[in-house]
């Protein structure tokens, strides 16, 4: 019998992993740091892929959980009231402690949770002009309308502002706000927009 070698099938998402016989922690699944990304594409190059979490929302809903049930079980006659806000928070928790920002060599998307049901894409050639900003404590965290556009927000004041050629903005929350500053510098330098 001959040997043929390995027959490549496709792309597998663990082929550059070490195998970790300890598991992942809850942290690792919530930040997605241990499992690499399906490739972009051919023309798609992942120029930035960061996901911030939001700790301050996780352990305030983990927290809430932990209470509501608590008081469930010392107060049975409530119970059914108290599962509203249980399953509300659980949602929370799953939809909105983490933003995940993407940014390809033609589009940036955005993505809140683990599970990621919120979603916004925006391609490079819808962009007029961009700059960093420092928002008010107010504007708060989550999905918030703003002034003319849409705030994507998960911690801390720092922002990419985006604004579209329609006119209309788009705020991205970071906790990098130079280094995400340095990924649009770098591909303006291959298009013609510009910062403010």
């Amino acid at each position: 019998m001959s040997y043929i070698g390995p027959v490549i099938t496709g792309w597998c998402p663990y082929h550059e992993v070490q195998v970790n016989k300890k598991g992942m922690t809850i942290m690792d699944i919530i930040t997605n740091s241990k499992i690499p990304k399906a490739p972009i594409g051919i023309s798609k190059t992942l120029e930035y892929s960061h996901r911030q979490v939001g700790i301050v929302q996780l352990w305030a809903g983990i927290l809430s959980i932990i209470i509501i049930v608590v008081t469930a079980v010392f107060c049975q006659e409530i119970i059914f009231l108290l599962l509203i806000p249980v399953i509300a928070l659980v949602i929370a928790v799953l939809f909105f402690t983490t933003l995940t920002v993407e940014i390809t060599s033609d589009r940036i998307e955005i993505m809140f949770g683990p599970i990621a049901l919120f979603k916004r894409t925006v391609t490079f050639d819808n962009i007029k002009m961009y700059k960093l900003v420092k928002n008010p404590w107010y504007y708060g965290y989550g999905v918030r309308y703003i002034q003319n556009g849409t705030l994507y927000n998960i911690s801390g004041p720092d922002a990419l502002e985006i604004t579209l050629n329609t006119g209309k903005r788009v705020q991205i929350g970071t906790d990098e706000p130079e280094k995400l500053m340095e990924v649009f510098e770098n591909i303006t330098k291959r298009s013609n927009m510009k910062s403010d």
